[in-house]
C-alpha cells in the first residue's frame, strides 16, 4: 500500500514482485526504509516514495521474492570446527537463504555463536536449536545423551526477539535411528521384513523392529521439561514407531493447549501410516520434509519396508493437503532452492551428474503445487521458528528480506525450475549475495 508520508531508502521497480502473502499477491515494485519493508504496490506508487536519496533499482522484469529459509541445517556446526564460518554463509546466502534453522548443536557451540553475533559477524538470521541426546549409542550400548546435565535450555530462556540475527527458540531430541551401524535402525510399529535383513541398511538394526532411544515415559517427561522452560522440541523422527512414540508425547506436554502456542516439531517423518497422518492434522503438528525425494531405486522402499507399507514413504508429502504447518529441511542434503522447488512441484530427483529419475505413480501422486511449494520455502519456516509476523512474505512492516531469481518460477516450464539461478540475496535491506554480472541489481 502507497505510504506518502514517508521517502523509501531503496526502490525496486519494473518487475514481478511475488509477495507470498495470504492472496499470493504478484505486484511490480517494492520499497524499503530502515531494513523493512515499507510497501509492495504497482510501478507509479511505490516510485512516488522516491526521494533525492533513495536507491533505485529496475529489475528489467525479473522476479523477486523473499528470501528462503531452511527449516533444518548443520552449516554452522561444521564451520565451527573447522573454522570456516564466514565460508558456510557465503554458501547459504549464494543460494538465496537470508534464514536458516540450525538443529543440533551443543552449549559450548552456542556461546561462540552469542560471540559471533556480538562481534557483528552474523551475515543471515540464525535459529538455533540445542541437542537434548546425540544420533547414536554410547559405548554401554544406550542413547548418547551427552549434554542434558549441563544443557543451556535448562540454565537460559529462549532468545525470541526478532530484531536479534541469533535466536534460540528450541530443543532438538533424537527419537529413533536412521540406518547407520552407530545410530542404529527408524523404529517401525511392525518389525522389519526378510528382504530387509539381508540388506545393509538392516545391518544397523539393534532389533527386528529398529531402534527407538527412548521409552513412551521418558520421552513424555524430556518433552514436558523442554515445553515448561518455553522451548519448542524439535524432533529426530523416522519410523511410524518413533513418530507414535513422539506424537503422544508431544500430547502430553500440551496438556490440552493448542500446539499454535508451541509449535513442536517433528523433522524428516520418514515413514507415516494413514492413522499417524489424521494425528498430525488433529494436534497441528509441524512437520519438515526435503524438497526432494530420492526416485531413483524405488524398490529398496521394498525391501526396507514390504509390500503393504512402502508407499508410506511418500506420506509425509501427503501432510500438505491436511492443512498441516509442512516446512523445508535440507538437512545434509542439497542445499540449492531450485534443486527442492523442482523436487516438490515434480516429484523429480536430480542425481549428481544432472541426471534426472522420474516418479512412480505412488510417488507422483503427491505434487505439490508451485504455489505451495514457495510457502514451503518462506512463510511456513518463519511460523516454524514463530517468525512470521516478521520474515517469509514481503509485505509492509516486515524485514527486508529478498531475493531476485534469473527467471519467475510460476512461469518456466516445471522441467526448468532446477536451473533458476539467485542473482541476488538481500537481509534486512543490505545485500550479501551479489551474482557475477549482475551488479546492476544489487544496491
Amino acid at each position: 500500500m502507497k505510504n506518502l508520508t514517508q521517502q523509501a531508502d531503496l526502490i525496486f521497480h519494473n518487475g514481478t514482485v511475488l509477495t507470498i502473502d495470504s492472496n499470493f499477491s504478484l505486484t511490480q515494485a517494492v520499497a524499503v526504509k530502515d531494513k523493512r519493508i515499507l510497501a509492495t504496490d504497482c510501478n507509479e506508487n511505490i516510485l512516488s516514495l522516491r526521494g533525492n536519496e533513495t536507491k533505485v533499482i529496475n529489475l528489467g522484469g525479473k522476479a523477486l521474492l523473499p528470501g528462503f529459509i531452511d527449516g533444518h541445517q548443520h552449516l554452522i556446526f561444521s564451520s565451527l570446527i573447522e573454522d570456516r564460518f564466514d565460508g558456510v554463509q557465503d554458501i547459504a546466502l549464494s543460494n538465496g537463504y537470508t534464514s536458516i534453522a540450525e538443529m543440533g548443536v551443543n552449549p559450548m557451540e552456542i556461546e561462540e555463536m552469542l560471540q559471533i553475533e556480538e562481534d557483528g559477524l552474523l551475515r543471515l538470521r540464525v535459529n538455533v536449536f540445542e541437542n537434548y541426546n546425540l544420533g547414536h549409542f554410547d559405548e554401554e550400548g544406550k542413547p548418547a545423551v551427552m549434554y542434558h546435565l549441563d544443557s543451556w535450555y535448562l540454565k537460559n530462556d529462549p532468545i525470541l526477539d526478532h530484531d536479534r540475527m541469533l535466536r534460540i527458540p528450541g530443543v532438538k531430541i533424537f527419537a529413533d535411528g536412521a540406518g547407520l551401524p552407530e545410530r542404529g535402525c527408524p523404529a517401525l510399529i511392525e518389525p522389519y521384513p526378510e528382504t530387509a535383513r539381508s540388506k545393509t541398511f538392516y545391518e544397523s538394526c539393534r532389533s527386528e523392529y529398529g531402534d527407538l532411544y527412548f521409552s513412551q515415559d521418558e520421552l513424555n517427561q524430556i518433552v514436558a521439561k523442554v515445553h515448561d522452560r518455553g522451548y519448542r522440541a524439535a524432533f529426530h523422527a523416522m519410523g511410524d514407531r518413533a513418530i507414535d512414540t513422539v506424537i503422544n508425547a508431544i500430547e502430553f506436554a500440551l496438556d490440552g493447549e493448542p500446539n499454535e502456542l508451541h509449535r513442536h516439531q517433528i523433522q524428516h517423518n520418514s515413514l507415516i501410516g494413514p492413522d499417524l497422518l489424521k494425528r498430525y492434522a488433529e494436534l497441528d503438528i509441524l512437520a519438515a520434509l526435503r524438497g526432494y525425494f530420492k526416485t531413483c531405486g524405488l524398490e529398496s522402499y521394498i525391501d526396507y519396508y514390504g509390500p503393504e507399507r512402502y508407499q508410506w514413504a511418500a506420506n509425509r508429502y501427503a501432510l500438505v493437503p491436511l492443512g498441516v504447518h509442512v516446512y523445508l529441511e535440507t538437512d545434509s542434503g542439497y542445499i540449492n532452492p531450485m534443486i527442492n522447488l523442482y523436487g516438490l512441484v515434480t516429484r523429480q530427483y536430480v542425481n549428481e551428474d544432472g541426471s534426472v529419475c522420474k516418479p512412480e505413480p505412488w510417488v507422483a501422486k503427491h505434487q505439490i503445487s508451485i504455489e505451495e511449494a514457495l510457502r514451503i520455502m518462506t512463510i511456513e519456516p518463519a511460523y516454524a521458528v514463530s517468525q512470521e509476523d516478521v520474515l517469509g512474505t514481503l509485505e509492509a512492516g516486515k524485514f527486508a528480506d529478498i531475493v531476485i531469481l534469473s527467471e519467475n518460477p510460476l512461469e518456466v516450464d516445471p522441467d526448468e525450475i532446477k536451473d533458476i539461478e539467485v542473482w541476488m540475496t538481500m537481509v534486512g535491506g543490505k545485500t550479501e549475495y551479489c551474482a557475477e554480472g549482475h551488479e546492476n541489481l544489487c544496491p
